[in-house]
């Protein structure tokens, strides 16, 4: 049973980044989206917050 995605979250990564997390993904047959979602739910995902000048 699938659950509806309907929020969207937005960060920022530079390129490097960008390139690792889709390698890795790749590496796991996911798309960066299963594969955040996945580090998300392990809890491997480390958060930093982004200091937002407004």
């Amino acid at each position: 049973m699938s659950k509806k995605k309907n929020t969207v979250v937005i960060f920022r990564v530079s390129e490097y980044e960008k390139k690792r997390m889709e390698y890795r993904a790749k590496q796991n047959n996911l798309t960066v989206s299963e594969y955040l979602r996945q580090l998300v739910v392990i809890n491997d995902l480390k958060i930093e917050k982004e200091n937002v000048n407004e």
